[in-house]
């Protein structure tokens, strides 16, 4: 994924249950407090701030995200098979990522779609607006 958005380019990715991501937006220090600078090896900066919110599983992101919860489900029908339509439910929400240096990236879209009948998750990132 950080390829491709190296590259420019748009995607829609399917993502394992266990990817974490960051729901809010944490804070970025930029330069270091005043008891800081008396400390032993100095830290790099800019780097994300210690009281920052946490990362959290997509799969829980569902039942702890205040924010999902209050979004309203679309009704996507996919296809009609032999077995009858097939019918998700999905929700979206902003995520920030970790870059290599452990910083954030630009937001992304978690995707969280749940098959009608049989209540099956996916979850999905995208890093189209």
């Amino acid at each position: 994924m950080r390829g491709l958005d190296a590259l420019g380019q748009n995607y829609v990715a399917k993502l394992p249950d266990n990817f974490r991501a960051r729901t809010r937006q944490p804070a970025v220090c930029y330069r270091p407090h005043g008891r800081e600078r008396r400390m032993g090896c100095p830290p790099h900066y800019p780097l994300l701030k210690a009281k920052s919110n946490p990362t959290a599983e997509v799969r829980h992101v569902l039942d702890s995200s205040p924010r999902l919860r209050h979004v309203p489900c679309r009704t996507y029908r996919i296809r009609d098979g032999t077995q009858g339509a097939e019918v998700w439910d999905a929700k979206t929400l902003m995520v920030w990522l970790k870059d290599e240096q452990g910083l954030l990236t630009a937001p992304h879209l978690l995707v969280v779609a749940r098959q009608i009948p049989s209540g099956e998750f996916k979850f999905f990132l995208s890093n189209v607006p």
